[in-house]
């Protein structure tokens, strides 16, 4: 009988283990909104300690920014790798940032674009964009501009305004496909998009060195994309 009493408690513990993080994680937050940020971390802490990667993910901000603890970059990545071990998208995207731009260290490139990939596979556009920039730039893989390219391709199609501007880029000096002024005004019109003031003004310059052939090719592929780009979503 004291065993299946024990085997009822385990089990009953196991389903309410989720249901009190999720408690814990709700009752940092509502601390935190209303700004009360001890007590935040202290609620965070207990659920991120005890695996939720919500939790570990906020504690991490807060160690990143200095919202009402001292700014302890080595203690934000503590937390962000709970987290980023657990597969969350969002604590890889900070813990490769933290890595790629440290605050008084060495930059550690190679880190950075190991855990950029990995966010890459949750399909965050800014770490398909970053990791493209790795590539590009030859910082913690091995040079390769087309595979760059292909990276910057995948955050674009998302909508993410700087992998655009990287194929501009890309397209107007031939790096990693063949120069194509028409291709790299598409990007920088599809930039335009996005409400970028400065991506209005290189539209315009870049519009002075094409042919009216060219410029015509490029908004109509820009609106071939646009109109591919809704069917899709």
């Amino acid at each position: 009988m004291q065993a299946l009493i024990r085997r009822a408690l385990l089990l009953l513990c196991l389903m309410l283990s989720p249901l009190v993080l999720a408690d814990d994680h709700a009752a940092g937050q509502e601390a935190y909104e209303a700004g009360d940020t001890a007590v935040a971390r202290d609620f965070w802490e207990k659920a991120g300690g005890a695996g939720d990667v919500r939790s570990q993910y906020r504690l991490g901000q807060l160690y990143e920014d200095g919202r009402g603890v001292p700014q302890d970059h080595s203690e934000a990545r503590r937390w962000y790798r709970k987290a980023a071990e657990q597969d969350h998208g969002p604590s890889q995207l900070r813990l490769a940032f933290l890595y790629e731009y440290p605050v008084g260290q060495a930059p550690d490139y190679e880190a950075a674009a190991d855990w950029y990939e990995r966010a890459v596979e949750q399909g965050l556009p800014e770490a398909q964009h970053n990791l493209g920039m790795a590539y590009q730039m030859g910082r913690g893989r091995e040079a390769d501009p087309e595979r760059a390219v292909d990276y910057f391709r995948q955050a674009a199609d998302q909508g993410h305004l700087p992998a655009k501007l990287a194929l501009a880029h890309s397209y107007s000096e031939g790096l990693g496909v063949e120069t194509d002024l028409a291709e790299a005004y598409k990007w920088v019109i599809l930039a335009s998009d996005e409400g970028f003031r400065m991506a209005r003004l290189l539209e315009s310059t870049l519009a002075r060195e094409l042919t009216e052939d060219q410029i015509r090719d490029g908004r109509r592929a820009a609106e071939r994309w646009r109109q591919d780009r809704a069917t899709r979503q």
